[in-house]
């Protein structure tokens, strides 16, 4: 029930209670295995609501047995609270999530965010935007499409620009040199081109 210089620790203990000074003489104390102090505070815990670490540029915080957690250093943070929520960074990525709600991604100069309703992704190259299950679209520096779904899709490559629907479609170049027009499929399809100079 009772000792001193546990394990050769400077620690003297009466039952589970115990105290006594580590190697720079500061005070520690605790419950065993509920409750410590030491390190001037830097080291702190009350189970199972919470305790905390501290060790340099490193620093944690802990919440009713790990459900929340804090954690940060040189090179990032991580961070949740269970189930719900989830953060963390590491150099140029980060994830940061809400269950079941939003999720974002990033990767360098590259971004996504997903949530229930639709997802957006840019990077240095493309812009992406869809709002479930109606609307789609891409759009980059040669290229785009857009889709309404189901009233219509229209593309872009080069000078060539598309248009479909239900009804038909379009299809013609900025340049003037092709052209494209179709109604109902196979009903009426007419279509030119001045570069081949023909027409059909």
């Amino acid at each position: 029930l009772y000792g001193r210089d546990l394990l050769g620790t400077d620690v003297t203990h009466v039952g589970p209670f115990w105290w006594g000074a580590d190697e720079e003489g500061a005070t520690r104390a605790g419950l065993f295995p509920l409750a410590w102090y030491q390190d001037e505070g830097r080291s702190l815990g009350l189970l199972p609501f919470y305790w905390h670490d501290q060790a340099g540029e490193s620093r944690s915080r802990h919440a009713l047995l790990g459900l929340g957690r804090w954690q940060s250093d040189d090179a990032g943070h991580q961070r949740w609270i269970l189930p719900l929520w989830f953060d963390q960074q590491r150099d140029e990525a980060r994830d940061t999530v809400l269950v079941p709600f939003y999720w974002k991604r990033v990767r360098g100069d590259s971004a996504d965010v997903f949530t229930l309703l639709g997802n957006r992704s840019v990077d240095p190259d493309s812009d992406t935007l869809n709002v479930y299950p109606l609307w789609w679209s891409n759009e980059s520096a040669g290229s785009s499409w857009k889709l309404l779904f189901p009233l219509f899709w229209y593309g872009r490559s080069a000078d060539e620009r598309t248009l479909i629907t239900p009804l038909g479609g379009r299809g013609w170049s900025t340049s003037g040199e092709t052209a494209f027009v179709n109604v109902l499929g196979p009903l009426y399809h007419r279509s030119r081109s001045t570069r081949r100079d023909e027409e059909r």
